[in-house]
């Protein structure tokens, strides 16, 4: 049982989605909503205002990544607990989270129930249950140091890193060739390329690879429109 109630804020750009979240907040037993924000400054000087218990965190924003604010509030507020909140449900965006210092994930479309078990789990300090994000497993490729990862994504093109890349950011096929100026079909030759490379089955493990390589945080180098697939 909780001493006190939970100061929150919430933050996300969408109004609506903000004012969903907050009615489901401020539905769970002690747990209260003390602010909003709709982007990372706003969430920042909120949780410099009111030393909040929790943060939901909208992943992406327009001005600065809810990645980044909540790395900010971590690191300035050990105290504050951060759930972040995206449409993406995939696993290389929960490693991505857990690493900003996130402790907990939660799917825009989860239900009610989802949301409420997330953030008890949380605020009660309770283990990571990845099922909660509907993935079984965010474990790295099995068997693979950060070194040896690291050096796999080194020997890719410059075009299969920027691609892989997109995908690790959770993009599919045709958002990353609309964003490349390539056709999805070039896209998707471009990964078959890139997982017989990393002797990988699928976009997911070919994802995990680039986040424990630690590629994640830069733009793939010499990567381009002229880069060869």
């Amino acid at each position: 049982m909780r001493r006190r109630q939970a100061r929150t804020v919430v933050v996300d750009d969408h109004d609506i989605a903000r004012l969903g979240l907050v009615a489901v907040v401020q539905s769970i037993p002690g747990v209260r909503v003390v602010a909003e924000a709709n982007d990372a400054p706003s969430a920042i000087e909120a949780v410099r205002t009111h030393q909040p218990d929790l943060v939901l965190m909208d992943v992406r924003m327009p001005d600065t990544e809810g990645l980044a604010a909540t790395r900010k509030i971590r690191d300035t507020w050990p105290a504050t607990r951060v759930v972040m909140v995206s449409y993406w449900n995939v696993p290389e965006y929960v490693v991505e989270a857990y690493r900003a210092g996130a402790t907990g994930y939660i799917s825009k479309g989860a239900s009610r129930a989802t949301i409420v078990d997330e953030i008890d789990r949380v605020l009660n300090g309770e283990p990571r249950q990845m099922s909660l994000v509907g993935q079984p497993s965010v474990a790295p490729a099995a068997g693979r140091s950060s070194a040896d990862a690291f050096a796999a994504v080194e020997r890719l093109t410059a075009r299969q890193r920027e691609v892989l890349a997109l995908t690790a950011a959770g993009l599919r096929n045709r958002e990353i060739g609309e964003r490349l100026g390539i056709t999805w079909r070039t896209v998707q030759k471009t990964l078959e390329r890139v997982f017989k490379r990393l002797n990988v089955p699928n976009r997911t493990q070919a994802a995990m690879i680039w986040m424990e390589a630690g590629w994640s945080t830069h733009r793939p180098p010499g990567a381009g429109p002229g880069s060869s697939c």
